[in-house]
């Protein structure tokens, strides 16, 4: 428990050097599924509440270590993390266990989602291999979570997205597709949506990409002759996209095309589907 309270210790002290004067409070939320994790952060000003730019490279190590340090062999991992921050030194963490997680995309400045996506079967799947957990304390929601099928699809490209095959970029693209496929499809009869597909991808590529990131996406579809090339931006590449898109009428204009590419590529993997006999 002392390694525990000295990386929450360590962790605070990161995160304090990591914020701007004028601070007052901040909340972090992070979840880690897996290999998976994402943190967002409200920070609290005189005046307003702020999201800032997506955390570095040794916030999110510092996080994935406390919650490794703190795994329990009955109880395996805490699934949701928050660390409140007064602009004084002082600081409170507190871990849910038992309670469902969801991807943050927006927390508010109390640590509660404003915003978020459901967490996929395949990385609790992951997770619970790495921290496995004793039946008896092992929430009914993660048993069935669990006990679900998961979805398989076929490798088929459409004609028209086939060129997207080469590209390292728009694999990871069509890997964030399927999941959310096995989230909203996962062991369910309902009919999928392709667009509530497109828009869980579009939504979650806004929140936690630089627009250098998107723009790097359409350069790719345009070598393949899926989409024109598209024109550099006003504004700095490396920016958040979720910045960018308020302030550059050409990003906007860029992110539309990639939207439409979504929803053709989530059309293309709903397809793709292979059901429980082995037959697409």
């Amino acid at each position: 428990m002392s390694d525990a309270l000295a990386l929450q210790n360590a962790l605070a002290a990161l995160t304090f050097d990591r914020l701007a004067p004028g601070w007052r409070r901040c909340t972090s939320v992070f979840v880690n599924l897996g290999v998976t994790a994402r943190l967002e952060r409200a920070v609290e000003t005189d005046s307003t509440v702020v999201r800032t730019p997506p955390a570095d490279l040794a916030e999110f190590e510092a996080w994935s270590q406390l919650r490794e340090i703190m795994a329990d062999r009955e109880r395996g991992a805490w699934l949701t993390g928050r660390l409140r921050l007064h602009s004084s030194g002082a600081y409170s963490f507190d871990f849910s266990w038992d309670e469902e997680p969801r991807w943050p995309l927006m927390v508010d400045i109390d640590g509660r989602l404003v915003e978020s996506l459901p967490v996929e079967n395949s990385e609790l799947r992951e997770d619970m291999a790495k921290y496995p957990r004793d039946a008896t304390v092992t929430p009914r929601w993660l048993v069935e979570r669990l006990g679900a099928h998961p979805v398989d699809f076929s490798d088929d490209w459409s004609a028209l997205l086939e060129p997207l095959e080469a590209s390292d970029n728009w694999s990871i693209i069509r890997e964030m597709v399927r999941d959310t496929v096995q989230v909203l499809g996962d062991d369910r009869d309902a009919v999928l949506d392709s667009d509530v597909v497109a828009d869980a991808v579009y939504n979650e590529l806004l929140a936690s990409t630089r627009a250098s990131q998107l723009m790097r996406l359409l350069r790719d579809a345009a070598a393949g002759g899926v989409v024109e090339e598209p024109n550099g931006l006003t504004h700095d590449e490396r920016s958040p996209s979720r910045v960018v898109i308020g302030r550059d009428d050409a990003f906007r204009e860029h992110v539309h095309v990639l939207r439409s590419l979504l929803g053709q590529l989530a059309i293309q993997e709903i397809a793709n589907i292979v059901t429980r006999g082995g037959m697409p």
